[in-house]
């Protein structure tokens, strides 16, 4: 599965695009890109951790501005929405 990751992010990254991987432990990066994320049963700090990842990657400071008020403000954004998907992907699995 790696191997086949890694070369649709080659491809991809070849034809101009910017892949990261949010990848759940125990699986590993796969590139510098990519984002590991502990507990998706803890969306708020998962998502947290991906918004400060893309903000240090990308040095955008506005996306480093905006996942500091996602803290603040200790609120899940669209928290129905993702509770939602994560136990489709959790029902796939079984």
């Amino acid at each position: 599965m790696e191997d086949r990751d890694r070369a649709k992010t080659r491809a991809l990254t070849e034809a101009g695009y910017s892949v990261v991987r949010v990848r759940e432990s125990p699986l590993k990066s796969l590139s510098p890109m990519d984002v590991q994320v502990f507990d998706l049963e803890d969306t708020f700090d998962a998502a947290a951790t991906v918004l400060f990842h893309l903000a240090r990657i990308t040095d955008a400071t506005v996306l480093h501005e905006t996942a500091q008020r996602y803290l603040e403000g200790e609120t899940l954004l669209a928290a129905g929405q993702a509770a939602r998907m994560i136990r489709e992907r959790l029902l796939q699995e079984d």
